[in-house]
């Protein structure tokens, strides 16, 4: 089978032009004929070598990617080899398979796709299928990072601004986003992107205010909490100095009153000795005046005149006692507590405050 193009045709050419990505596109497609011509290759050698009327070829795939896939498990061929029939599988699928045939005695071994029988050990590594197998794996890893649409194998170019997802050319004349606002990629990226910047200028102003705030706040703060330290001070200081006057005045008090306690006593002592003696000398009188009475009339006649005498003048010296103590004394005097405490009023008044 003759080669389809070579990569220098003018209509791959065109195709290159006309994409844009020339580069890309024509490598892309020159590996797609070629494998292509590979499976052609290893089907006409397979059937000079084995002319078995049972054995069936298998086209060659129009997709590449099917070209490269495994059959059994579906994703990119590993290891690749060739069957008689010129089918190709990953080595590790297609020999547990096998071995799964042979465990559950399933007959002959057979192609999975063409049925074709099959020696276990026929397999032939297919290293040009292999190379090419990676260099799609490469392919697909080098578009340019733009994402395929899984439905219909375009790239997802597209921006719907309902559904906010990207889509295809193909996704985009579909009834699902007819009526939907589909503008491109970039250009929509543009315009959240300047969406995004705005919002993001409003929040760095209102971080900008919080943070203004936040500082203020913390100033205003520091401030009143040296007020109330500076007053703090004050107050202890007031309560240290009265304190200190407190127990000044409690030592002055009790000094006070222990003074009028002792002139109390004394006051006491003097009153007390004084009608002791006075006392004294009306008891010898009584007894005196007793005697006299119970004596005979002659006798009691005998200088009856000076002993009444003696009971006047006792009486006389009593009274004048009676009221030289209660006239010899100021009131102050006479009540020291009383006079202590109107002497300490007076003090109190006359010192400032």
């Amino acid at each position: 089978m003759p080669l389809l193009c070579s990569p220098r045709d003018p209509r791959l050419l065109e195709v290159s032009r006309k994409t844009g990505d020339g580069c890309d596109v024509t490598g892309f497609l020159f590996l797609g004929f070629s494998v292509a011509l590979c499976f052609h290759t290893s089907l006409s050698i397979n059937k000079a070598a084995n002319s078995s009327p049972t054995m069936a070829s298998a086209p060659p795939s129009v997709d590449m990617d099917q070209d490269a896939l495994c059959p059994i498990c579906k994703d990119y061929l590993t290891d690749p080899v060739t069957l008689d029939c010129g089918h190709n599988y990953c080595q590790g699928c297609v020999t547990n398979y096998c071995k799964i045939r042979e465990e559950q005695a399933m007959g002959h071994l057979e192609c999975p796709i063409c049925r074709a029988q099959m020696q276990r050990g026929s397999f032939r590594p297919n290293w040009q299928l292999a190379s090419i197998v990676e260099k799609i794996k490469l392919l697909q890893l080098n578009k340019g990072g733009k994402d395929m649409c899984v439905k219909h194998k375009k790239y997802l170019e597209l921006f719907c601004k309902e559904d906010e997802k990207l889509v295809c050319v193909a996704c985009e004349r579909s009834p699902e986003h007819k009526s939907h606002t589909v503008v491109l990629e970039e250009e929509a990226a543009q315009e959240y992107k300047g969406l995004l910047c705005s919002h993001l200028e409003i929040l760095r102003k209102e971080r900008e205010t919080i943070l203004a705030y936040q500082a203020d706040t913390e100033k205003e703060s520091q401030d009143l909490l040296k007020l109330t330290e500076t007053e703090r001070q004050k107050i202890v200081e007031k309560f240290r100095k009265l304190y200190r006057f407190l127990e000044e005045q409690e030592v002055h008090l009790l000094n006070q009153i222990e003074e009028v306690e002792k002139e109390i006593e004394g006051r006491r002592d003097e009153h007390l000795a004084r009608l002791s003696r006075e006392l004294s000398s009306l008891k010898k009188l009584i007894q005196e005046m007793e005697d006299k009475s119970q004596q005979a009339a002659s006798e009691l006649l005998q200088d009856v005149r000076s002993t009444l005498q003696r009971c006047c003048v006792i009486q006389t010296t009593v009274s004048e006692s009676k009221c030289h103590s209660g006239s010899r004394h100021s009131p102050c005097q006479a009540h020291p507590v009383r006079g202590w405490e109107k002497r300490e009023k007076e003090r109190q008044k006359a010192t400032p405050a």
